[in-house]
């Protein structure tokens, strides 16, 4: 897992998020697949009451089924995240 932060401004900052390494789950017959995320944020209003946290997200499984599966049928995955949050500091 690796997170870099960086402070774009006084009030605002940007954030990523890349973590890699095995995965397993029912399917995969106790065996374990390479698997990772990447995702980004972005914080607006870091010393405000409210505050506005946007961010996006990729993860999945790296294999495809036969190339380096551990059956050889499992299929690689995508998922996706994205959201807005807000934030009430009190």
């Amino acid at each position: 897992m690796a997170y870099y932060y960086r402070k774009l401004s006084d009030k605002n900052g940007i954030g990523v998020v890349l973590g890699l390494g095995p995965e397993r789950d029912r399917d995969l017959d106790g065996g374990y697949e390479l698997g990772g995320n990447l995702s980004v944020e972005d914080l607006f209003g870091i010393y405000r009451d409210w505050q506005l946290r946007a961010y996006a997200g990729l993860g999945g499984r790296v294999s495809d089924s036969g190339a380096g599966s551990a059956t050889g049928r499992i299929q690689a995955f995508r998922g996706y995240s994205f959201g807005l949050e807000f934030i009430y500091r009190f």
